[in-house]
Order: C-alpha cells, then structure tokens, then sequence
C-alpha cells in the first residue's frame, strides 16, 4: 500500500523563504513539486528579509530587491522589531512583488514559547501573548494601505489577526493571509506534559482561535492554507522545553489534516484545492496551481476515503517531530505526479 509520506515526496509549494543569502532553500508550505521551488526564469519566489529592525534594515530589504531578485515573486520580512519603513513596501509595490510577513514583535514575544495563559502560567513557561502577532499584522496592513502595496500575512494563529485581516480587506487593502493546519486542529493544551512538538512559532493558541480561524476559511478572509513544515532531529525535540527548537514537520499530514475541514463542511473540496494550490499560485504569480494545457504537469492524487494511522516512523522528511502521532485521520494523497513524472 502506498503510504501518503511516500506520495508527498514531492510536493507542492506556495511559498519559498531564504534564510542565509540567496542559495540556502527552506519549505514554508505545501502542496506542489520541487521544480516550483525556482520560477520558469530560475528565480527564486521570495526573498528573505532579516531579523531587527531600524532604517539599516529597510536599506538591506530594499537592497536585496534591487540587486538580483528583481524577479522574485515576494520578499519576506521576519522579525522586524521597528519601523520596517514604507520605502520597503514602495520598492515592493514598483515591482508587483508582495510583502510576506512573519508578524512578531520581538519586545513582547522575546524568551516566550508557548500561548501566554493559563497554561503557560501552569507549566511555568514563558508566554507569548497574542498582541506580539496582532500588533505587527496592525502595522503591516497600515503601511500596505498607505503604499498600496500588497502584504501576505504567514500562519495566522490568532481570533484577533482574522478580525483585523477582515477589516482590512474590506477596505480594500491588498492583504492576503495563510494559516497551517496545527492552527485549526489542536490547541496550547497539546503542550501540557511539556510536549515539545507541540512547540511552534506561532505557538498553539485556543479553542476560541480555532474557531476563528475556521470562520476565516469559510468565508475567505484567508486565502492559503500551508504546513510551515519545520523539520527537527529527535535530539533536538528531546532538549528542555525552553531549548528545543520552534516548529512541526507539517507536510506529510498537512493535506489530510487540512481534509477535515472538508468532512466537517467548513470548506467544500474545491475550495480546500483552491487554498492548497491556486491561491499560493495566484499571489506569488507564479505559473503553478493549474491543469490547463501547457502548464507543468503537476497534480496529486487523493484517496478521500482512506483512513490511517499516523506513525512518524513513516515518514519521508528526517523531521519525526508530529504532535499529531497516533492519529487516525481520514483521505490522504496515493500518487504524485510532477511535471509528467509519477512519484509513488
């Protein structure tokens, strides 16, 4: 039988960040081959924007779109603790290339690794609250409207950051937005035992935040849903839960825990595809998402039906690191087709 990690070997990306210069490749999302991960002209999609803030960094983000990656599809800012400046987003807007946005404010996230609450106060970790998201998602949507440029905001995990996104885009703000599939389908209480692959940045909010979240997808307010897949070595995972590392190895259970939303009738299947597939495309304008002739020959086969166990020894990605271990979820990809070449 075809185990859904071998069929996702190959997968579909929505967004492409580079941390260290322009050669060292990470997967932020999901759903598409690994030829998308350069566009038709060799050009990778985004462009990474570095840590801090303060006018050094606008001249570096500006730097980087003037300099060899006038072709990029996005350039991501990550940590910026001060005024990223609104030259950042003219620069962007000249080009039609998109602002793509890690919000976190650094001043009030700093030391924090889980949800600031109840269960945080519990445990004895540091929080972070959900105004370090929420108030650089404010900012971000400001200077879009004020420049007119577009913003795409990563992995909303947040009631407040859908709020504000909604308001937003009613007023016409060129504001797209993503959530990941640990942000609809578990919780902070995940962490209790001091679970550290239920460790993530964003951290696992509440149930009222999955409820918004849902809502968000159902009426559109977020377009993408991708898996932030952020694989670690068990070692890693193993450290206190203060020292391990942020993150979840998202992609092989992203499509079918994503799949839920469709068996719970918060998305239809089409636009579950729409969200995995064309909408990514359709922002980072690149030539992907699509069936029509002349398009790369790129599409995954779902069995919708077939239910399985989730056991982190099958997986492909070196990253075992899954709070979703044990699970029985229900549909899962069988055959990856990229580019005309077939992957099972």
């Amino acid at each position: 039988m075809i185990r859904p990690s071998q069929a996702l070997r190959l997968i579909h990306i929505n967004l492409v960040l580079l941390r260290h210069g322009l050669d060292e490749v990470i997967l932020a999302t999901s759903l598409a081959s690994e030829g998308a991960l350069r566009t038709a002209s060799g050009a990778h999609p985004s462009s990474w924007g570095t840590a801090s803030g303060g006018d050094d960094k606008c001249r570096r983000h500006v730097h980087v779109l003037d300099h060899g990656v006038t072709d990029a599809a996005g350039l991501y800012l990550a940590f910026v603790e001060e005024e990223p400046g609104a030259e950042v987003y003219t620069a962007a807007t000249k080009r039609d290339q998109a602002i793509i946005s890690h919000s976190e404010d650094l001043t009030l996230s700093e030391d924090g690794v889980m949800n600031e609450g109840h269960i945080s106060a519990k445990l004895g970790l540091k929080g972070i609250p959900v105004e370090a998201e929420q108030i650089m998602i404010f900012r971000d949507i400001l200077l879009s409207e004020l420049t007119g440029g577009r913003l795409h905001i990563a992995h909303v995990s947040t009631e407040g950051s859908v709020s504000l996104i909604r308001e937003a885009k009613k007023r016409g703000v060129q504001v797209t937005a993503e959530t990941c599939p640990h942000y609809f389908s578990i919780t902070e209480k995940t962490v209790e035992g001091y679970n550290t692959n239920a460790k993530v940045n964003p951290p696992l909010r509440t149930e009222k935040d999955i409820e918004a979240i849902k809502a968000g997808l159902h009426d559109g307010t977020i377009d993408i849903i991708a898996t932030d897949h952020a694989p670690h070595h068990m070692d890693e995972k193993l450290q206190e839960f203060d020292k391990a590392p942020f993150g979840i190895s998202g992609l092989e259970t992203g499509l079918s825990l994503s799949l839920q939303l469709v068996h719970d009738s918060i998305l239809t299947l089409p636009q579950l595809i729409e969200k995995m597939t064309i909408n990514p495309a359709k922002i980072l304008q690149v030539s992907k998402g699509s069936l029509l002739p002349g398009s790369d020959a790129d599409l995954t086969l779902i069995d919708l039906h077939r239910r399985y166990t989730v056991h982190r020894n099958d997986f492909v990605s070196l990253g075992k690191n899954t709070p979703f271990e044990g699970w029985t979820l229900k549909g899962s990809p069988v055959l990856t087709v990229s580019r005309g070449s077939i992957f099972e």
